[in-house]
This record gives C-alpha cells, sequence and structure tokens, in this order.
C-alpha cells in the first residue's frame, strides 16, 4: 500500500497563537527526563550476547571495507569537489556506501520530497536522534551547515564545506575591524545576500526518538520557509538513536548488528504567514505542532539542560561536559599557580616580562578562540 502523504501545513495554529501564545500539547510534567534521553532498550545480558556475536566478524570486516572504500574514493571526491564536477552524485555515493557499510542497508522514506522553494533561502530542519540525519540531510539537499571558520582549511572537509555554501562563523565582523558581529546578525546577513538551504536542529540536543523536545527560536528568526523531515529510527537490538552515550560505543553498536533500520518523512514545505514572519515565538510552536501532527512523536518542554541532569544522573559525561570541567580544572590551577607566585615577586615580575614579549601571539590566540559553532 502507498504510503500516506501529510497533510498540507495550514494556518489553523496561527489563530490561537495570536490569542495566547502557548499551544495547547501535551504537557511534560508527566514524563521523566529517561523517557526522552534514555536508551530504548537496557544493555541486558542476551543484548549483550547478540552484539558480541555478530559483532566479533561484523565490525572487523566493515571497518576494512570502510578504509578500503575511503582510500579508493577520497580522492575522486577531492577531485569532483576541487573542479565541481559531478559533486552531487559524488558525495551521494560517498555518504551512502559509508551508511551502507555501518548497516544501514536500506533506508525507508515516506511522502514526496518537496520542492526547492523559489528565489529564496530556506531551512531544513528535523527531529534529531544523532549522527544518521545529518548524514542523509547531507546526501540529500547538499545543504550548507554553520561552521567554524578555520574547518575551511581542514583538508578534504575544507573542500566539502567550500562545495555545499557552508556559512563560516567567525564572531568578528571582517569588513568592521574588530566591531563584534553576532552569530544571529553574522547568518542573516548571509541569508540574505544568496539563496542558500541552510540545515538545522532546532531541539538543540539529541534524544532517544521517541519525542520532540523544545524548539530554540533561532532557525525561526530569519522567517523563512520550512523544510520539515521527520526520522524514526526503530530497531531490534541495538537502540540506534544516539543519546547520552558515546558516539564511538554507539557507531560499534551500529556495525555490530546486521542490519540498523532508518526512516525518513517527508513533510510539505511550511511557509510563514506574515505574524509568524515577525514572532519567531509563534512561528517555532506552529511548526512544532505541525510536525507532531504528522508523525508518532510525542510532545516535550525538556531542554538541553534537562538531558546534562539526566546524564548526570546515571553518571557519563558527553564531550561538551568534560571539556568543560577540563577547562574549569585548568583555571583553578591557574589561579593556584597565580596566588604561589604573588609571594614570589621575582616571579612575577618575570611573568610580565614573558607576556610582554608575547602580547601579540596572545592576541592571535585570543581571536582563533572567539570563534563558536551555533547552536540553533
Amino acid at each position: 500500500m502507498p504510503p500516506t502523504t501529510p497533510s498540507p501545513p495550514t494556518n489553523t495554529y496561527l489563530h490561537a497563537d495570536v490569542q495566547n501564545t502557548s499551544l495547547s500539547l501535551t504537557s511534560s510534567e508527566s514524563l521523566s527526563r529517561a523517557d526522552v534521553f534514555a536508551r530504548r532498550n537496557p544493555l541486558g545480558y542476551f543484548t549483550t550476547f547478540k552484539l558480541l556475536l555478530f559483532g566479533s566478524f561484523l565490525i572487523p570486516l566493515r571497518v576494512l571495507l570502510l578504509v578500503l572504500f575511503n582510500v579508493l574514493w577520497l580522492p575522486v571526491l577531492s577531485i569532483s569537489l576541487s573542479t565541481n564536477i559531478l559533486t552531487e552524485l559524488t558525495m551521494y555515493i560517498w555518504i551512502r556506501t559509508q551508511l551502507f557499510l555501518l548497516g544501514f542497508l536500506w533506508i525507508t522514506t515516506s511522502g514526496k520530497k518537496p520542492k526547492r522553494p523559489k528565489d529564496t533561502s530556506y531551512l531544513i530542519i528535523g527531529n534529531h536522534t544523532g549522527w544518521v540525519e545529518i548524514a542523509y540531510i547531507t546526501m540529500t539537499f547538499l545543504p550548507s551547515f554553520v561552521a567554524k571558520s578555520p574547518i575551511k582549511k581542514w583538508p578534504i572537509i575544507g573542500l566539502i564545506t567550500k562545495s555545499l555554501n557552508c556559512i563560516y562563523v567567525n564572531r568578528f565582523n571582517p569588513n568592521a575591524g574588530s566591531k563584534r558581529m553576532s552569530t544571529t546578525d553574522f547568518i542573516l546577513d548571509n541569508l540574505k545576500k544568496e539563496n542558500l538551504k541552510l540545515a538545522m536542529f532546532p531541539e538543540g540536543t539529541t534524544t532517544n526518538g521517541t519525542h520532540l523536545v523544545h524548539f530554540r527560536s533561532g532557525a525561526f528568526v530569519p522567517g523563512l520557509p520550512i523544510v520539515p523531515l521527520v526520522f524514526e529510527m526503530p530497531f531490534c537490538c541495538w537502540d540506534v538513536s544516539c543519546s547520552s552515550y558515546s558516539i564511538v560505543w554507539h557507531t560499534l553498536g551500529c556495525m555490530g548488528q546486521p542490519v540498523n533500520f532508518f526512516r525518513v518523512r517527508f513533510l510539505e514545505v511550511y511557509y510563514p504567514s506574515e505574524v509568524e514572519k515577525v514572532n519567531p515565538e509563534i512561528f517555532k510552536k506552529n511548526v512544532k505542532k505541525y510536525m507532531l501532527d504528522n508523525s508518532k512523536l510525542k510532545e516535550s518542554e525538556y531542554t538541553y539542560s534537562d538531558k546534562l541532569l539526566y546524564e548526570k544522573s546515571v553518571g557519563y559525561e558527553n564531550s561538551e561536559v568534560k571539556k568543560k570541567r577540563r577547562r574549569e580544572e585548568k583555571t583553578r590551577r591557574r589561579k593556584e599557580e597565580s596566588a604561589k607566585r604573588k609571594i614570589a615577586p621575582e616571579e612575577v615580575e618575570e611573568e610580565e616580562e614573558e607576556e610582554e614579549e608575547d602580547e601579540s601571539g596572545h592576541s592571535i590566540g585570543h581571536l582563533s578562540r572567539s570563534v563558536v559553532v551555533v547552536s540553533t
């Protein structure tokens, strides 16, 4: 039986929002954080046994095939990106083959891929469950992403981001000397200059794929048409949504089972009304309700902060938390060293002389640390 096409977006959501900016969605109060962020299947003895059984030969085989494929295909991809010849085809083959070798043998789609809105930039958004949907959006739409400016100098990755017309964020406006430019203003400036398709995940964090959590407003500030996608990740052994555990273990788990399932539902383009264009809060709530109405996802207003609280309760630290902890530890040690040095004036004088000699280098380092990655 052919898949049912989702109903087109209307402004029926809008009228309620004009009078009352809070949508009548299901409250998150009855949900625990584990319902939204925890693994959908506990890693018990039987699951572990199956992963060890299949993974003992599937993981080495798939790693070998991935290495061989990249050795052969990356030169082809580099030439294609440098010359802008058959870029879409070579990118699609590169990403789809790697997903295949990681166990995503079939990708099921429903609905019709929407046509690009004419003569305007637009945004591609979706619920965020891990890295698989990022790969899928890239190979399907070849959209722009927001990235740190140094990335454009990286081998291969730099060529890919340039080919995708990514927005390189440097919080110093190059046209205004040392004047700071906000990240949002920088993105808006780029979206106005040329017709771009920009991919964002308004949740700002990953979930276990059962709920649609709080939307941040950043993706809706430009007031542009939205192409919404809904991702589903059914599983039989290893939960392929990547939330609240290591991406390395997640990838190994995917490689250790014979087949991983991934489903994509295309929704029709959501064109904002005049009211929504000037009110990002109304816009984001209406888009979220549109996605909920056309999917099996449940509503939640949990945020990234709630996810951190859940991860802390189960003893897990993600990479951002680890970096923050290391920075805090480094700052604490510096303060202790500084307090000790105040007792020895000779050391303080020597340090000041060294700082004067390295002043220019320090300024460059400070500038490089001002580069950030945008979170929607």
